[in-house]
């Protein structure tokens, strides 16, 4: 059996959330990671999340903590549609341009004033607004572990300091805030906060959206509602201990997909295969008798997966 080599940059390995999140089924990591396929259709929900993204980005960087004034406006929405322009969504999504700016400006109404100042990364002073990092965390199998990442925001108000993250979701309530408790990326960007500025933070602050589909009562017809109701900013306090657990976790992890190199095999985790949010986006492939998946993954159905640590993008 040919060895599969452990993908590295100038000798370490590099891993993220997105990536360690794929291990809910080694053979998905091994499909979209190091086989580097993707389905051709991206997901409208995700390649939306990554449009207010480059909104948000822009409106911080632009105005800080202060109202978002006209010009600023004008500068936040050319920010959303040149991301849309390269990523187009499919043509009869509501999650079009249009709705992104009409998101976005509700969003600048109900936030007009922040309570809080953005964090100067004292290494380069510049301020963290969607800052990326690539830091060590430790070693496995004598292979020094890059965590990479990019954090939204790093805040601080009254309490403390903060990573704050900006999340777009279909659905308010309970499930949502466990995943969000329980978001291992979350404490990723705690973490490299805490790496970055030297202090720990008092946790992390989602900044949830949610999005929802126009219904036949809609007063506008085919447009989507927004209102003050569909923003929750959320904190989850968090400490130093929990950190160091993660911090555990992952290289644990890190430590299984090194085995499953050594082996040369990546195990289907069938029960994942679907699920409540639908199928698996390579379910095309693993349902296919052994001998034809590679054809099949390798057909018009997936497109070349171009995506890295230091290149991931986040909704």
């Amino acid at each position: 059996m040919t060895t599969i080599p452990i993908p590295l940059i100038d000798g370490a390995f590099l891993i993220d959330n997105s990536s360690l999140e794929q291990l809910r089924c080694p053979r998905l990591y091994q499909q979209k990671l190091l086989q580097k396929r993707t389905p051709v259709a991206e997901r409208a929900g995700a390649n939306f999340g990554s449009t207010m993204h480059r909104g948000w980005q822009s409106r911080y960087e632009l105005c800080g903590n202060k109202e978002v004034n006209p010009t600023a406006e004008a500068v936040i929405n050319e920010a959303m549609n040149a991301w849309l322009l390269e990523n187009p969504q499919p043509p009869q999504d509501f999650r079009n341009f249009n709705h992104a700016c009409r998101v976005m400006a509700v969003y600048n109404k109900q936030y007009k004033n922040e309570n809080f100042k953005i964090l100067v990364n004292p290494k380069d002073g510049k301020p963290i607004i969607e800052s990326s990092f690539a830091l060590p965390i430790g070693t496995v199998q004598n292979t020094p572990i890059i965590y990479c990442g990019k954090v939204d925001l790093g805040i601080e108000d009254p309490q403390g300091t903060w990573s704050f993250d900006h999340k777009t979701t279909f659905q308010f309530g309970r499930t949502f805030e466990k995943q969000m408790e329980m978001d291992g990326g979350q404490l990723g960007y705690m973490w490299a906060l805490w790496q970055a500025t030297g202090k720990l933070p008092m946790g992390y602050i989602i900044d949830a959206v949610r999005i929802r589909k126009p219904s036949k009562g809609d007063d506008f017809a085919g447009t989507a509602p927004i209102d003050g109701s569909d923003f929750l900013r959320i904190p989850f306090p968090k400490t130093q201990d929990v950190l160091e657990d993660w911090k555990n976790n992952v290289l644990s992890l890190v430590d299984d997909l090194f085995h499953y190199h050594d082996k040369s095999y990546f195990p289907m985790h069938r029960w994942h295969c679907t699920n409540k949010f639908g199928l698996c986006d390579f379910i095309d492939v693993c349902s296919t008798v052994p001998s034809q998946r590679e054809m099949v993954l390798q057909s018009n159905l997936y497109e070349e997966n171009t995506w890295t640590p230091l290149k991931g993008t986040k909704e």
